[in-house]
C-alpha cells in the first residue's frame, strides 16, 4: 500500500510543479512562495475536521521541546526542497528542472547508507549510474539548445547558478523521506499533525525571512502583475491549483513513510515518478523540444528509478 501512495505522490507533485510554472510566468517568486505556503497551511483546517484529529492537533502543542526541534528540522528541509524552485522554474526549462530533481533518488540511497547503514546492491548502484547519466544528457542538452551565442559566458554562469539551486533542492528532497522516517519513530504523535506542525514552522520561517528582506513582499508588484495576457486572476488560480497538488503530494509521501514496513529511500525514489509527468506535460503545454538526446536522458533516469526500486 505504501508503494501506491509513494507513486501517487510523485505523479501529483509532477502536476503541481507544472501548475506552479504556469503561475510563475506572471507572478514574482516572493508572492508565489508566500501564497503557496499560506494556502497549503489553510488546507489543513478542513483535513483536520474531516479526519476528526483536531484534538490531536491541540495535544501536539504539548510536545517536548526536543520534539518541536525535530519538527523544525523537517521545516528547514522542506524550505530547502521547495524555496529554490520559485526561482528555478522561471529560468530553466521544465524538462531540465525535472531531470535535475531526479538526482534525489540517488541521494536518498546515499543518505540511507550513511544514516541507516544500508548497503546498495548491484541494481541500486546501476540505478544511480543511470540516473546520473540521464541527468547529464538532459541538462547539458537543454543548456546547449537554449544558450544565446552573444552572451555565452554570462549565460553559462546564470545556468550554473540555477543548476546549483536545483541540486540543493534535490538534496533536501532526497533527505526528506529519510528524516521523516526518523521523525515518526522518535516523536509519538499523529503523522498528519506532525506534518501540519511542520508546515506552521515553515510558514513562520518564510514570514521572518520576508519581514527582514530589503524589498517589500507585495508593494508595487501585485498591481502590476495581476493583469497580464493570461487574464485577471488566472495566475492565482494556477497558484491555488499548485498549492493543492503539492500539499496532497506531500501528504501522500508522508503517509507512505508512516507505514511500519515502508523503506524511506524507496519512497524518495518513487517520488521521482514526477519526471515523466513533468517532461510530457511540458512538451504539450510549453512546447519544449523533445529531442532524441532528451528522450534518451529521460529513459535513462526512469530506468535508474526502476533499478533502484527493484534493488
Amino acid at each position: 500500500m505504501w508503494v501506491t501512495f509513494a507513486t501517487l505522490a510523485g505523479a501529483t507533485l509532477g502536476c503541481g510543479d507544472l501548475a506552479l510554472k504556469m503561475a510563475l510566468l506572471n507572478l514574482q517568486p516572493r508572492i508565489a512562495c508566500f501564497t503557496l505556503y499560506f494556502l497549503g497551511l489553510i488546507l489543513w483546517i478542513p483535513i483536520f475536521f474531516m479526519l476528526g484529529i483536531a484534538p490531536a492537533a491541540l495535544e501536539a502543542l504539548q510536545l517536548a521541546p526536543a520534539a518541536h526541534g525535530m519538527v523544525i528540522g523537517r521545516s528547514l528541509l522542506q524550505f530547502g526542497a521547495y524555496a529554490p524552485i520559485f526561482i528555478i522554474l522561471r529560468n530553466l526549462p521544465m524538462g531540465t528542472y525535472a531531470a535535475l530533481r531526479a538526482l534525489s533518488p540517488a541521494l536518498s540511497v546515499v543518505a540511507g547508507t550513511i544514516f541507516y547503514g544500508d548497503r546498495p546492491n548491484i541494481p541500486e548502484y546501476l540505478g544511480i549510474g543511470f540516473i546520473l547519466s540521464g541527468v547529464v544528457l538532459v541538462a547539458w542538452e537543454s543548456k546547449n539548445a537554449t544558450r544565446p551565442p552573444a552572451v555565452a559566458s554570462a549565460y553559462d554562469r546564470f545556468w550554473l547558478a540555477n543548476v546549483a539551486l536545483t541540486v540543493i533542492a534535490a538534496t533536501c528532497s532526497g533527505l526528506m523521506s529519510i528524516y521523516d522516517k526518523h521523525l515518526l519513530s522518535a516523536v509519538p504523535a499523529n503523522p498528519f499533525v506532525l506534518q501540519a506542525l511542520s508546515d506552521v514552522y515553515r510558514m513562520g520561517l518564510l514570514t521572518l525571512l520576508l519581514a527582514f528582506s530589503t524589498r517589500p513582499i507585495l508593494a508595487g508588484s501585485l498591481k502590476g502583475k495581476r493583469r497580464r495576457r493570461d487574464g485577471g486572476y488566472l495566475p492565482f488560480l494556477y497558484l491555488g491549483l499548485a498549492s493543492l497538488l503539492i500539499a496532497c503530494g506531500e501528504i501522500f509521501s508522508f503517509y507512505a513513510v508512516s507505514f511500519a514496513d515502508s523503506m524511506p529511500s524507496i519512497v524518495a525514489v518513487l517520488r521521482r515518478s514526477s519526471l515523466p509527468v513533468s517532461v510530457i506535460l511540458a512538451t504539450l503545454l510549453f512546447k519544449e523540444s523533445l529531442t532524441m538526446k532528451k528522450m534518451l536522458g529521460v529513459a535513462s533516469i526512469v530506468t535508474g528509478v526502476f533499478l533502484i526500486n527493484a534493488g
